[in-house]
């Protein structure tokens, strides 16, 4: 059994002193690389910082994040803008708008500079092709060297069979990106609604960028190219750890213990679903610098940073 937690942020934590490498976790050398834009930018500036945790810039005054992040004002480049405070909306599933999703929209009081607007995916990534995906967020540093558990999860000195590795938590965060591949579609239930979501695992042998999110990452970007044109197609929910893995329980939770483990998942909400949603959303409220009118469906209210509960994803 293993269980699931919203990737929440990592403020309010206090970790065990470790080693500390300078987002998203990745797999390669000491874990310090990926904190500029990479060669070809899938949309590093339109990731900002949001309660601790991630937020997307999607053009014209609208940010999209996860609704267990909630709203308040948003770090982009080197400027803070403040919300719209009615314009706060969760989306829901389409084919049941009484079901709310962990996805939320509002609007920015200024509109940043400087920004173009991103493409939102209208159709799921080909996976018969390329599944490759770009994720960016403000998550967890690691440990600079890789940890061995043996399968009772007590630190051993080096690779044993049936064993795990990964690595601990900082207590830093940076905003990083990190590579991944999709693996399959599933149904997430991360305690703020269930969401259409796309799953990747954490592989040991997948190159440098490969990436895990961690607290923090929550609200964060995940990016496709379909063609020559890179698409905002997802973005960071939650991820699973192993029965028993530290960071796995409240207790081990509440004493700032956590690890990014090999064979872990991440889960991204899919764009692709959604995506109708937000553009109606933009379009309808285009321009309007105070939508009063605008119901707010929820208010989200973090109260500590992370929820525990059973898992509801099929694997």
């Amino acid at each position: 059994m293993r269980l699931m937690i919203r990737v929440l942020a990592a403020a309010s934590l206090i970790l065990a002193s470790v080693g500390s490498a300078s987002g998203v976790i990745i797999a390669g050398g000491d874990g310090t690389g990926n904190t500029s834009a990479p060669a070809d930018d899938p949309g590093w500036a339109n990731v900002g910082e949001l309660n601790g945790d991630s937020c997307v810039y999607l053009g014209n005054g609208w940010v999209l994040t996860a609704s267990h992040v909630g709203m308040g004002s948003v770090w982009l480049g080197s400027s803070y803008y403040a919300p719209v405070t009615d314009s706060y909306t969760r989306l829901y599933e389409p084919s049941n708008p009484a079901q709310l999703v962990d996805l939320a929209m509002f609007q920015l009081q200024t509109m940043p500079t400087g920004l173009s607007a991103v493409t939102v995916s209208s159709t799921e990534p080909d996976t018969n092709a390329n599944s490759q995906i770009v994720a960016i967020g403000n998550g967890r540093d690691r440990a600079a060297s890789e940890t061995f558990w043996d399968s009772s999860w007590n630190v051993v000195s080096g690779p044993v069979l049936g064993g795990y590795a990964g690595y601990y938590w900082a207590s830093s965060s940076s905003k990083r990106w990190g590579t991944n591949n999709l693996l399959r579609e599933v149904s997430v239930n991360d305690g703020s609604g269930i969401t259409d979501a796309w799953k990747t695992l954490f592989n040991s042998n997948a190159g440098d960028s490969e990436m895990q999110a961690a607290p923090g990452d929550s609200g964060g970007g995940v990016f496709y190219k379909r063609g020559d044109t890179w698409e905002l197609t997802g973005i960071m929910l939650a991820i699973d750890m192993f029965d028993g893995q530290p960071g796995n329980t409240p207790a081990t939770s509440a004493a700032g213990i956590g690890t990014a483990v090999f064979g872990n998942p991440t889960y991204f909400a899919d764009l692709s679903v959604y995506s109708g949603e937000i553009t109606t959303i933009m379009g309808a409220l285009a321009g309007v610098p105070e939508p009063s009118s605008l119901v707010l469906l929820l208010t989200a209210s973090i109260a500590g940073w992370v929820f525990w509960h059973r898992r509801a994803a099929a694997r």
